[in-house]
């Protein structure tokens, strides 16, 4: 970025406008090399069966089940998996 761009601002705003729209498209842009239309793999879900980690609070430790997401003790959220 040069010294005058910022001037470029105030006398030629459409100009300024255009080189920010160009250096946005250019940031966003598809990285060379990289194919835009690959495959990307779901993973599968859980099996039925499968027993779900329960979540324990790190504050109070309080243990819920995988459907809690905030404490009920602490009110926060602050459960998280157990390892």
């Amino acid at each position: 970025m040069s010294l005058i761009e910022p001037l470029l601002r105030f006398f030629d705003i459409i100009e300024f406008r255009k080189k920010q729209e160009d250096r946005h498209r250019k940031k966003k842009a598809q990285p060379p090399g990289v194919p835009d239309d690959e495959d990307v793999v779901i993973p599968e879900e859980r099996p039925p069966g499968a027993v779900a980690t329960p979540l324990t609070c790190r504050v109070c430790g309080y243990q819920g089940g995988p459907e809690h997401k905030f404490c009920p003790r602490c009110l926060a959220e602050t459960m998280e998996r157990r390892r």
